[in-house]
C-alpha cells in the first residue's frame, strides 16, 4: 500500500538526517556559532517527515522526474548535514533546497490532478520560495559582515513560519475531501 510506502520513506530519510546532523555537530569547532544552524537544520528535518509522508502519497511512483529532484533535495540535505559549522555555505545550500523544492511542486502541479492538490501545491511552493527568500535574505546579511545577527534572525523567522505552518494554517494536510477519497484517486492513477 502506498501509504506505508510514504511513511517508511518519511521515517528513513528523517533518520538518516538525524543522524548525519548528530555526527556533524560532533565535529563542529564552534558550537555557538553553529547552533542557530543546528537549530534550523532539527527544524527543517522535523518538517521533511511531514512533507515527504504527505507528499509521497501524492507523487506517481512512476514519475521519473519526481524521483531525480528527491535525489538531489537528499544530496542537498547531506551537504547541509556537513555545514553546521559554515552559516554562508549552510544559508546556499538551503536556498538551494527550498529552490529545488519549488521545482518538483510546479512539476507535481502538472502530473496530478490539479482540482484535487491545487491549493495545497501552491501553498506548499509559496511556503518553499519564501524559504528561498529567506535565505537569501541571510547570505546577503552573513555577505555584509553581519553573519551572527542575520543567522538568529533567519532562525527566528523560520521558527515563526513552522509554528504558522503547523498550527494556524497546516501545510501537511489533504483537502477538505476525505483522505480516503483523496488518496484512493492517487493509487488508481498510479497502477
Amino acid at each position: 500500500m502506498k501509504n506505508t510506502y510514504a511513511k517508511e520513506k518519511a521515517v528513513s530519510m528523517t533518520a538518516v538526517l538525524t543522524i548525519l546532523g548528530i555526527i556533524n555537530l560532533w565535529k563542529t569547532n564552534n558550537f555557538e556559532e553553529s547552533l542557530p544552524l543546528v537549530i534550523f537544520y532539527a527544524i527543517l528535518t522535523f518538517n521533511t517527515f511531514f512533507s515527504i509522508r504527505l507528499f509521497s502519497d501524492i507523487i506517481p511512483l512512476t514519475d521519473r522526474f519526481q524521483w531525480m529532484v528527491d535525489a538531489i533535495l537528499a544530496i542537498i540535505y547531506i551537504i547541509l548535514a556537513f555545514n553546521l559549522d559554515n552559516p554562508m555555505k549552510f544559508a546556499l545550500w538551503a536556498a538551494l533546497l527550498f529552490s529545488v523544492s519549488v521545482v518538483k511542486y510546479i512539476e507535481l502541479l502538472y502530473m496530478v490532478d490539479a482540482g484535487d492538490f491545487f491549493n495545497l501545491l501552491r501553498y506548499k511552493m509559496v511556503i518553499d520560495g519564501l524559504g528561498t527568500i529567506s535565505c537569501v535574505g541571510a547570505l546577503g546579511g552573513i555577505i555584509f559582515g553581519f553573519a551572527s545577527a542575520s543567522v538568529w534572525l533567519w532562525v527566528t523567522v523560520f521558527i515563526i513560519a513552522n509554528i504558522y505552518i503547523f498550527t494556524i494554517n497546516p501545510l501537511y494536510s489533504l483537502p477538505k475531501k476525505s483522505r480516503y477519497e483523496v488518496l484512493n484517486k492517487c493509487h488508481i492513477r498510479n497502477r
